[in-house]
């Protein structure tokens, strides 16, 4: 291919690029990593068929081999990561010994069935990366009988929390700013710095799915938590992440690891002290949005769609 600085061109280099930065954070976080090894390494034997979706880099397709597994198919759907995958498998000594297959695994057909089926399709909210679809069809059809899948549980995780915030903007004027403010509450937030919460309540789950015997997927429509706090008025959001079961006794907390981010569901404070703070979510991608409730003051709802309707004056 040559690089002839069109739009199109400067854009697929950028896609590039943020392809690979977005691995080799993924390959950075030695807990992730120790975890998922794990996992294989306690399912994986020499008469073994390990089936990767959502390969990636490929590092857990070279993982199942380097554990002697019998055979080793690795499936992906970004045509970036193809020949990355290929080269981490030449590098590795196993050309010959894992299959690539380049697709959604949704869309494609295999003639073997495998004994471990692995993905790594777990989104910092969880199921955002359709994990729950992906698994439903990768049981119907690729797992072997007494077969296994890594993970088992997928649940997701939420609590109160202040999120540090500048409070005066903009810095060194003498006015406000505070439409802006209020604009941006109606998106979440990937949070990179986990220093800037403070935990005000336990965490609750919102939803929790059994991977191995889910048939259909579940409502993200409707979901709820609850939380008694000392003072109501200190919290400004609501934190969510990921919480899995990979294998039996090998649990991942994604806010413990170092490339998964937690979402933020950001808020105006409620006036109330001592009391009960509610939100509902509704996940589903095609209506975003999430309420929260405190005693009798007015629930307060937020939706990137809203803001071009608050966006407007008069």
């Amino acid at each position: 291919m040559t690089f002839n600085n069109s739009d199109e061109d400067t854009a697929f280099y950028s896609r590039i690029q943020q392809t690979l930065v977005y691995h080799q954070g993924l390959l950075r976080d030695e807990l992730r990593n120790k975890l998922f090894y794990e996992s294989l390494k306690s399912r994986v034997t020499g008469e073994t068929k390990v089936l990767d979706i959502g390969a990636g880099s490929g590092v857990w397709a070279i993982a199942a081999a380097r554990l002697g597994a019998k055979k080793v198919t690795a499936i992906e759907s970004d045509e970036v990561m193809i020949p990355l995958i290929q080269a981490h498998i030449f590098e590795n000594g196993f050309a010959g010994k894992v299959e690539i297959v380049h697709g959604n695994s949704q869309s494609i057909n295999l003639a073997e069935k495998y004994d471990v089926i692995i993905s790594e399709t777990i989104g910092n909210q969880a199921f955002d990366e359709n994990i729950v679809g992906t698994m439903i069809d990768a049981r119907k059809r690729f797992l072997a009988d007494d077969g296994v899948i890594i993970p088992q549980k997928i649940t997701l995780v939420a609590a109160p929390v202040r999120l540090a915030e500048d409070v005066d903007l903009p810095k060194g004027l003498p006015f406000q700013t505070d439409c802006l403010r209020n604009l941006t509450r109606n998106f979440t937030l990937n949070l990179t710095d986990k220093n800037a919460l403070e935990m005000l309540g336990e965490s609750c789950k919102m939803l929790e799915i059994d991977l191995r015997e889910i048939a259909a997927e579940p409502d993200f429509t409707n979901l709820s938590a609850k939380w008694n706090l000392p003072d109501v008025s200190r919290a400004n959001a609501v934190v969510l992440w990921a919480q899995a079961e990979l294998a039996d006794g090998i649990n991942l907390d994604s806010m413990k690891t170092e490339s998964w981010l937690p979402v933020v569901l950001r808020f105006k404070p409620f006036a109330l002290k001592t009391g009960e703070i509610e939100l509902n979510l509704n996940a589903n991608p095609t209506n975003y949005q999430w309420t929260l409730r405190a005693a009798d003051e007015p629930p307060q709802t937020y939706s990137p769609y809203f803001t071009f309707e608050r966006l407007k004056i008069g």
